[in-house]
């Protein structure tokens, strides 16, 4: 009998541009998820002028390239001033 599959995943830290405004505080959130979804990833997280979000695929695991892309795509976007993602890691395990 083999052990459950581990839940791969990575954080994703982003900083916003200072004082931006509510609307396109949401407007940026709503584009994030979209952005996972359409990887088939789930992502949690928030924060106010820094946000912390951990990202990864149900039933699956979040890839290298899910890393790249996301990353990628905040540093496309005017409301982010700094965009870095962390290594894929075991969010399960508890050490």
């Amino acid at each position: 009998m083999s052990g459950a599959c581990p839940r791969l995943g990575f954080e994703l830290r982003l900083r916003l541009v200072a004082d931006l405004p509510d609307d396109r505080r949401t407007a940026l959130q709503h584009a994030l998820a979209e952005v996972a979804r359409a990887r088939g990833l789930v992502n949690v997280g928030g924060g106010a002028s820094e946000w912390l979000y951990v990202l990864w695929r149900e039933g699956s695991q979040a890839e290298h390239q899910d890393r790249e892309a996301l990353v990628e795509w905040a540093r496309a976007r005017q409301e982010v001033t700094f965009a870095e993602a962390g290594p894929i890691v075991d969010l399960d395990d508890a050490s």
